[in-house]
């Protein structure tokens, strides 16, 4: 079995490569082949919906100037696929999806059916819609969706504050009642990215995929060349 992760930042060994790493090492330490591909930072063109694609019926983008057919061509050998992108105000990063798009709608019939997951890192807020952004691809080519890769970065790592102000009611309306106020709390700190927690993620995902990676080819599959499909 191998899987193909795609590290889809344009930061070549930022959090994102960070954590598709835990995810290979522990596959590598169930017997199982990984290769990682890196987007790079070199621009990348969309889709023009030009059709060229499905006209030729080579499972190649016309586009021959970026990763896009490079991925694809990894495609073809991988059993399972595992993507990785930052989350850039709550989507995943553009030219990732870019590529990705073409990837999926030239190359579709090399993804679908496939166990796939998806890692969605960030600083703050917006990983549950770029997590959902990147799985939509797996759930609309019958990919099953094996585990929750989805890990939040905090950049300020050491500042705990020790009290907090509580709600209005707490701190005005009890001691009228004859309530005495709540007291304080230590609020809880968040926790830096932690190789523990992603090795359990991964480790989860590995073993979905040893159950369900035989049981791929009994999806239904849906004949994508045929129609007037577009994206």
């Amino acid at each position: 079995m191998k899987v193909l992760l795609i590290n889809g930042s344009p930061r070549a060994n930022g959090n994102t490569a960070r954590a598709l790493k835990e995810v290979a090492d522990t596959l590598a330490a169930e017997g199982i082949e990984t290769e990682t591909v890196w987007i790079g930072k070199k621009p990348v063109r969309g889709c023009v919906a030009c059709g060229q694609c499905r006209a030729k019926g080579n499972d190649r983008c016309v586009f021959d100037d970026d990763v896009a057919n490079s991925i694809i061509e990894r495609l073809e050998s991988a059993d399972g696929i595992v993507i990785g992108s930052p989350t850039y105000y709550g989507q995943p990063n553009g030219a990732f999806l870019a590529v990705w798009q073409r990837v999926c709608f030239a190359g579709g019939a090399h993804v679908k059916t496939k166990p796939a997951a998806a890692v969605a890192v960030c600083r703050r807020g917006g990983s549950t819609a770029a997590y959902q952004c990147l799985n939509m691809p797996f759930e609309m080519l019958n990919c099953p969706v094996v585990a929750v890769l989805e890990r939040r970065v905090r950049a300020r790592r050491g500042r705990v504050r020790t009290r907090h102000r509580g709600n209005a009611d707490d701190a005005h309306a009890r001691p009228q009642h004859g309530v005495a106020p709540q007291e304080p709390q230590a609020r809880r700190r968040h926790p830096p990215l932690r190789r523990r927690a992603l090795a359990a993620h991964a480790l989860h995902t590995i073993r979905q995929l040893k159950e369900i990676g035989s049981f791929g080819n009994s999806f239904i599959k849906d004949d994508f060349s045929k129609g007037d499909v577009g994206f």
